[in-house]
């Protein structure tokens, strides 16, 4: 769901390989590799997110709200 409390559920077909969390500021808070079905953003304040997936089939980027 977005937005999100503690966790991010990842719902691909696809073995992500890394994940990046930046802040609108574009600085990076949270990388996370060799990730699972989810991301433990419970670090993170109350903001809007943009994440970065790298997979072997290329970068996705994706836009999520932390309550």
């Amino acid at each position: 769901p977005n937005p999100v409390n503690d966790r991010l559920y990842i719902n691909t077909k696809e073995t992500i390989n890394k994940i990046e969390a930046f802040d609108l500021l574009g600085k990076s808070v949270l990388t996370i590799e060799n990730v699972r079905d989810y991301v433990d953003v419970s670090s993170l304040r109350s903001s809007i997110y943009i994440m970065k997936l790298t997979s072997d089939n290329g970068i996705s980027t994706k836009r999520f709200i932390k309550q």
